[in-house]
């Protein structure tokens, strides 16, 4: 429970930074409010176009039992004054029939029209939101070296805490880290994206394979030659005929392999001067979250429980320190019991 609320406590710090809806969970709550709003629209929309789609189904099946009995002697069906008129029939009137239905349906439109108005008068999160929270996942998968495929499974430490998540959003934050120059998370997370893909069972479809040799560049670019080489390898397993072109690429990146190559953007981007999250002090941090990096019994001693006032208008926080050097601290109770049981 207590990496649980170390790790709550890391999320909501680095997003408070870069979000208006992600500094509490009050603001996270507004976005699920508005996501079940747009479900149900989006339900409704699905509802309507699925009634109408039965009603000309309806329709086709109807004329197609009389294909099938004309089938049998299209002459003898012909000749039946019966069969001739609703043939014509059908192609005079009932045909604009269909048309204008089709033509008359209004759900795609007012669907569109609600989605409209729902933008203006719900909470949706902004680009900042969305980059803060990539940036809190990674965040914590660094600080307490999470595998990346448990932390996609939803599991933090061997404890499951949530939903899996999907090879879509692996590649969309892969996507983004790139964006961000994060060389170093992005490839084990567009990794990850392709693994998933592959179990899926589109996931040998040309549309997959042809995803996937997008990402192949994706790595080529960065210099993660051995990613690159075992996605092209997979891609041609599977469509070796059809991917002949892949060939050349395999045969190079296995050269840069074995020559050793060290050219691409994760061997290029410079630390930044004065970064915080470079210095030995952060480093030593990230060992004490992860209960690496403990005091020695001669330095316990100097450990203090105490209160700290609030600038906000809170109670005192209860805050006990961890470590002094560097300093981390935890706060007790800051979570209210009816938001704990929440949680839980």
């Amino acid at each position: 429970m207590l990496l649980a609320k170390c790790v709550l406590f890391l999320v909501l710090q680095v997003l408070s930074c870069h979000g208006e809806f992600f500094s509490s969970t009050s603001g996270l709550a507004k976005l699920f409010e508005t996501e079940v709003v747009l479900l149900a629209e989006l339900q409704n929309y699905v509802n309507e176009i699925n009634q109408h789609a039965e009603a000309l189904q309806s329709e086709i099946d109807a004329i197609r039992v009389e294909h099938l009995n004309a089938a049998d002697g299209i002459d003898d069906y012909l000749n039946n004054p019966v069969n001739a008129f609703r043939l014509i029939k059908r192609l005079h009137s009932d045909w604009e029939t269909f048309e204008g239905s089709v033509t008359a349906d209004s759900s795609r439109s007012n669907y569109l029209d609600t989605m409209a108005s729902l933008k203006e008068n719900l909470s949706f999160p902004s680009q900042d939101d969305f980059v803060g929270s990539a940036i809190a996942l990674t965040r914590l998968q660094q600080t307490y070296q999470l595998d990346v495929a448990e932390l996609a499974s939803g599991i933090l430490n061997g404890v499951k805490y949530g939903t899996a998540m999907s090879w879509q959003d692996c590649f969309v934050l892969g996507q983004h880290l790139y964006a961000l120059r994060d060389y170093n998370h992005t490839v084990p997370w567009l990794q990850q994206s392709m693994q998933l893909l592959g179990e899926q069972s589109y996931g040998s479809e040309s549309a997959s394979l042809d995803f996937m040799e997008a990402v192949v560049e994706y790595h080529r670019e960065m210099g993660a030659h051995e990613s690159a080489l075992s996605l092209v390898n997979h891609v041609l397993s599977i469509e070796p005929d059809q991917r002949s072109h892949l060939l050349e690429a395999r045969q190079q990146l296995e050269e840069l392999i074995t020559d050793g190559d060290k050219n691409g953007l994760l061997h290029l981007t410079a630390r930044r001067p004065g970064d915080y999250h470079e210095s030995r002090e952060f480093r030593m941090y990230e060992q004490v979250c992860r209960g690496e990096l403990a005091p020695l019994p001669s330095k316990q001693r100097n450990l203090r429980c105490r209160l700290r006032k609030s600038r906000l208008g809170y109670a005192p926080f209860k805050l006990e320190e961890l470590h002094l050097d560097p300093l981390v601290v935890q706060l007790h109770q800051v979570i209210g019991s009816n938001c704990n049981m929440n949680m839980k």
